[in-house]
């Protein structure tokens, strides 16, 4: 590898994290004036190093895009939950409007919810009991 390419690809690497030189060093424990030699020519990084943080940089990126796919995934969910509440408002003959949908969410509190299957539970269980 051509020695003005290596110079190229570091400084393409750190642009694409988006990293200043000093970001760039912090995040790879790689002493600032190291970098800055790279990057001036004044020294060469080994072919080897460029490799292994152009490896770590996209293993990195495919995490996070991973990461972002699965958070689109509970979207979906969140999407699916107020799809059903939309149903479930009009199986019940009640305006099923996405306004309507947002106000039955913001009514929502878990904690009545949560306090009411218990106070459903125990009257379930009283009624056994008796």
């Amino acid at each position: 590898m051509e020695r003005d390419e290596r110079i190229e690809l570091l400084m393409e690497l750190r642009r694409e994290e988006g990293l200043n030189r000093k970001e760039f060093a912090v995040k790879y424990d790689i002493p600032y004036p190291t970098i800055t030699d790279w990057e001036l020519g004044h020294r060469r990084i080994p072919e080897y190093l460029l490799r292994l943080l152009a490896y770590h940089s996209r293993m990195e990126q495919k995490i996070s895009k991973e990461k972002n796919e699965e958070e689109d995934d509970t979207f979906l969910v969140i999407k699916w939950t107020r799809n059903d509440i939309k149903n479930l408002l009009e199986e019940n003959g009640m305006n099923s409007s996405e306004n309507s949908v947002q106000e039955f969410l913001d009514k929502l509190d878990i904690r009545f919810f949560e306090e009411q299957c218990i106070k459903d539970g125990m009257e379930r269980l009283a009624s056994k009991l008796n």
